[in-house]
């Protein structure tokens, strides 16, 4: 076995969640941070992968890989304090997404780091509810493909190089 790691822990509580932004190869610049207003965040990924024997291929073991369309989504609901996912879908535009959770120093510079980028995203939907007397909304982005950048760029800074392999 390889020897124990100790890190320290990505907290939930500082997270930071930039919604409207836009990526420009290098750099996440404008949109909105959403804070303390966020009570739930998650990417889902299917990527539809269909595997399939065929015929004189040989062996125990399935010979062809096909991709269907992926689909991508991100969901947050939090305390509705303005109306940005409003606007957002009543302009039907796309924007990018930037979550980062950063944690302790490991090296001089240098955190524990998870930074996912979402170049292009629209709003799905943006329901407004009521929870307990507070207006909330839960919002359903889908996650597009970007001409230069693609749909999704992660980041991972760790002592461990085999957990982002």
């Amino acid at each position: 076995f390889p020897p124990r790691v100790a890190e320290s822990p990505l907290r939930v509580s500082e997270v930071q969640v930039n919604l409207g932004g836009t990526w420009n190869g290098t750099a996440f610049a404008g949109g909105r941070v959403v804070s303390s207003e966020c009570k739930t965040l998650e990417y889902k990924l299917a990527n539809s992968m269909e595997t399939n024997f065929r015929i004189g291929a040989g062996g125990g073991y399935a010979c062809s890989a096909f991709r269907g369309g992926r689909v991508q989504t991100l969901t947050m609901s939090r305390e509705m304090r303005d109306y940005i996912l409003q606007n957002l879908l009543d302009q039907s535009d796309t924007f990018g997404v930037r979550i980062l959770a950063e944690g302790a120093e490991f090296d001089a510079g240098h955190k524990y780091t998870v930074e996912m980028i979402f170049p292009r995203v629209g709003v799905l939907k943006a329901p407004i509810s009521v929870d307990g007397k507070r207006l909330a909304e839960a919002g359903e982005f889908t996650v597009l493909e970007d001409s230069t950048y693609g749909s999704a760029i992660v980041r991972v800074k760790n002592l461990v190089a085999q957990y982002a392999a």
